[in-house]
């Protein structure tokens, strides 16, 4: 006999056959099986789980503009901002040193820094290169655009709200 599988949703959720759906995001696999003892106890006697992680969402960051190779890339390591940059294939010649790393505060707001890589890559400022964290997304424009505002609105040392866009 096959055995139910569920997935969890985007939202974290998973939907139960003949129960309630549960909010499972964040929890250990032992916290999720008994999470779902619990949905079928009103419906099951003393029912009998089992969890089993099949698969996961990877732990990922992103990097666009002018680098060798776009995209997302797994975060498998603690890693920088110059060194995701190394990652995605360097910086392209029509490149500027000022880039933005895009940080999800929470579900509704990005937090947008402003970086100067060449500072760090020339050895001025080596402390100042940011960790990278699940989600990052790195934004890497072209040397001739000067207002960035227009493309990518931010301020300084706050966060501002996210579009869809975005990520």
């Amino acid at each position: 006999m096959d055995e139910p599988t569920a997935n969890v949703q985007p939202d974290g959720y998973v939907n139960l056959q003949s129960a309630e759906s549960i909010h499972v995001q964040g929890m250990t696999v032992v916290e999720a099986e008994e999470a779902v003892k619990k949905a079928y106890s009103g419906i099951l006697h003393d029912p009998i789980v089992t969890v089993d992680l099949v698969d996961f969402q990877r732990p990922s960051f992103f990097v666009s503009g002018q680098v060798g190779k776009p995209g997302q890339y797994d975060l498998r390591q603690e890693i920088t901002v110059s060194e995701g940059i190394a990652i995605a294939g360097g910086l392209s010649p029509t490149a500027k040193t000022q880039i933005f790393l895009l940080h999800r505060v929470s579900p509704g707001w990005v937090e947008v820094k402003k970086f100067n890589v060449s500072d760090v890559l020339l050895g001025k400022n080596p402390n100042e290169d940011p960790y990278l964290a699940p989600g990052d997304s790195i934004f890497v424009p072209e040397k001739f655009i000067t207002k960035f505002r227009k493309y990518l609105p931010y301020s300084v040392g706050t966060s501002v709200s996210s579009e869809p866009t975005l990520y």
